[in-house]
């Protein structure tokens, strides 16, 4: 009896030594769960605060080029026309001046576009830690997903517009699309009314989007 007494001492030990143990478990796992959560939420508002620095971004380019000094404009004009003019020594001209505002147009955009794709392919990789994490509610899965399907349409509305502007003519340029408006940049100094017309007929086409929120700004 003594024996039976003192097993069943020691199974009553080990079953309150182990409900101890899934009670701090289970407390662990509480306490971790809103912190992982928290953390989900701190990465979805700093793509927020990404975007928002992107498109400041693009705002603050497009005002670099459009408060272009004039003084700067005609040093580059008498530059350009002292190429022009110089002769090698075999009294040949040099040729015609090449104007730096293309190389400046190419520069740009392509520094633009690089900077976009920088910007998105960061807030792809939190979106997908959001996705596939597993301590992430559903309604906050279903939030980074649909955020990652309205960055793709983007992308692809973009890269569309811009392709198309090229085959016209329309070299350099760089759409970008905001919630409220799309910024067109045409890499030209200036655009004639039908071209303004062309240009706003593709974006409209290819990014679903009325005139009224198509900005359209030149490198001047």
């Amino acid at each position: 009896m003594k024996r039976l007494f003192r097993k069943n001492q020691i199974i009553i030990t080990s079953l309150a030594i182990m409900i101890v143990i899934a009670g701090y478990l289970n407390f662990t796992a509480d306490q971790t769960k809103p912190v992982k959560q928290e953390a989900a939420a701190e990465t979805a508002e700093k793509i927020r605060e990404e975007n928002i620095q992107a498109e400041e971004a693009a705002a603050g380019a497009e005002a670099d080029i459009t408060s272009f000094p004039d003084e700067d404009l005609a040093s580059v004009s008498a530059e350009a026309e002292s190429t022009a003019d110089t002769e090698t020594p075999e009294g040949e001209k040099v040729g015609e001046a090449v104007l730096t505002s293309s190389a400046s147009a190419g520069a740009f955009s392509a520094s633009a576009k690089l900077n976009r794709e920088q910007v998105r392919s960061k807030n792809e990789a939190s979106l997908l830690e959001i996705i596939n994490n597993t301590d992430i509610s559903e309604d906050m899965k279903a939030d980074a997903i649909a955020s990652m399907n309205r960055m793709t349409d983007r992308a692809e509305k973009e890269l569309d517009a811009e392709l198309l502007l090229e085959a016209k003519g329309f070299k350099d340029s760089v759409v970008s699309i905001n919630d409220d408006s799309v910024d067109v940049i045409v890499g030209a100094a200036e655009i004639t009314d039908e071209q303004k017309a062309q240009i706003e007929d593709i974006v409209t086409r290819k990014t679903e989007r009325n005139v009224s929120d198509i900005v359209i700004t030149t490198m001047e």
